[in-house]
């Protein structure tokens, strides 16, 4: 059975997240489905569902910002890339749910195939019982601009080349980080992150394409919102 097929009749899933005021909005890929909260603010969680294989599905958070999609389009900032962008939004940070539970308590730490079961409701009872938990929490700490400019410009995974897996990751954690702070009124905050990215692109391996394509890019975005 594909995966949004699965999620569809899962009723007990779709009707938990309902009432948790997210709608299910399945996606072209079959192993893969998103639900959005009913009401979008400036920043606000997507929540992912991916197959894993075909016993076990994951989860992930995904917190996307307004106001960074914003200030990409004003500044042209895109370049060669375009990190994360989904309709009038960015996704500028992303943590698997798993890794909330473990990093709350490092003794509920095991594999992920022993989790989140397709073929049983306990699998849905656990992945709700973290939402609520660990999920709901995270994305309520992160959902003003300072905190969540603050967790980005001290992310530890820099740079990275995907935006989705394990523990906190990033696309342009500090990019993202300088913005929110400009656009909060904090200059020197907006200053002091781009400064630490700068200082970490200085460390990549210029033999690896990708990081050095993105160090380029990296300063040519840093260039073009301090000029402004």
């Amino acid at each position: 059975m594909e995966f949004t097929n699965w999620i569809k009749n899962k009723s007990s899933l779709i009707s938990g997240m309902r009432d948790r005021g997210y709608r299910l909005c399945a996606s072209d890929d079959e192993n893969h489905c998103i639900f959005y909260p009913e009401i979008r603010l400036k920043i606000f969680p997507k929540i992912t569902l991916s197959k894993w294989d075909e016993r076990t599905f994951r989860s992930a958070i995904i917190l996307c910002s307004r106001d960074v999609a914003e200030e990409f389009r004003e500044k042209d900032l895109w370049l060669d890339e375009m990190p994360g962008l989904e309709g009038n939004s960015i996704g500028v940070l992303s943590v698997e749910l798993l890794w909330l539970r473990w990093n709350n308590n490092s003794d509920l730490m095991q594999n992920y195939r022993d989790d989140y079961r397709k073929s049983f409701e306990s699998g849905c009872m656990r992945f709700f019982e973290d939402l609520d938990t660990f999920g709901i929490p995270f994305i309520s700490s992160l959902s003003r601009p300072d905190p969540l400019a603050n967790t980005l410009e001290n992310i530890d995974e820099y740079p990275a080349n995907i935006m989705q897996g394990g523990k906190p990751r990033s696309a342009d954690p500090f990019i993202y980080s300088a913005i929110l702070s400009m656009r909060n009124g904090e200059i020197a905050q907006a200053k002091e992150a781009l400064k630490k990215g700068e200082l970490k692109y200085a460390c990549v391996n210029p033999d690896i394409e990708w990081q050095h394509r993105r160090s380029l890019n990296y300063k040519e975005r840093m260039r073009r919102i301090l000029r402004a």
